[in-house]
């Protein structure tokens, strides 16, 4: 099951998402410090509108990256900002909504309902007692099991869930219900 990326700058973004159906692509990958945009930049909106329009999920890099360390592309004050801008537009928030902006996470993503977040790299930064807090306020049925392998290990970020002693019914939601759910796979 693949996702795909356009660049935002590209004169034809908005449209090449309708050819995403056709090529069975399940979901809209983009990274804010990579693809050098800010999150919530006008500039974007025609893409997150054409993602609404089609129903393609659009998962985010969020939070702090080693490329650029001092300005963070996608924090979570700006993840909502889009959410409630786009409310048909389904996101998923990579790395708990923010890497190492867990707070702010908290503060801003756990009520919104159009927004998803996923437990890339979260064994590395996130004390565990905070993610079953945002997992408790925001629910299982808004959290999705994530990686970012190379950089963290299946095995280490499912050994991190378990740890979190979250109920069996929780943990097939994060491990994969969501996921078949949100990008509507057939398995």
């Amino acid at each position: 099951f693949c996702l795909g990326t356009i660049h935002p700058d590209a004169p034809d973004a908005a449209a090449e998402l309708e050819r995403f159906a056709s090529l069975k692509l399940c979901g809209l990958k983009l990274h804010p410090d990579y693809q050098g945009f800010q999150i919530d930049e006008a500039r974007l909106f025609p893409v997150y509108d054409a993602a609404s329009q089609f129903g393609i999920p659009i998962v985010f890099h969020t939070g702090w990256d080693p490329l650029s360390p001092d300005f963070v592309h996608a924090p979570p004050a700006l993840v909502a900002k889009v959410a409630k801008l786009f409310p048909k537009l389904t996101i998923v928030a990579a790395h708990l909504g923010g890497m190492k902006r867990y707070e702010e996470s908290e503060e801003y993503l756990t009520d919104l309902d159009n927004v998803y977040l996923d437990t890339a790299m979260c064994a590395q930064f996130c004390p565990l007692e905070q993610f079953k807090r945002i997992a408790s306020k925001k629910g299982a049925e808004h959290i999705l099991f994530g990686s970012d392998c190379p950089w963290s290990s299946s095995a280490l970020e499912l050994e991190y869930l378990e740890k979190a002693s979250l109920p069996s019914r929780d943990l097939d939601l994060i491990h994969s219900q969501n996921a078949v759910r949100i990008f509507n796979l057939s398995l």
